[in-house]
């Protein structure tokens, strides 16, 4: 974790996700890296940077 990671994951936390600090540091991260996660979790699913993989 670095602090662009923790600062960007406050940021998200209060605008973007609605799940846990775990997924803005999962969201954070991925932006920071310019990676896309892959996941079923319904917090994530209309994230643009997210392939939701759910129902």
């Amino acid at each position: 974790m670095t602090f662009d990671i923790a600062r960007l994951a406050g940021q998200l936390r209060s605008t973007e996700i609605e799940g846990g600090i775990a997924d803005a540091i999962i969201l954070a991260t991925a932006r920071i890296t310019s990676s896309k996660i892959v996941t079923g979790d319904q917090h994530f699913k209309s994230l643009p940077d997210v392939l939701y993989l759910g129902e």
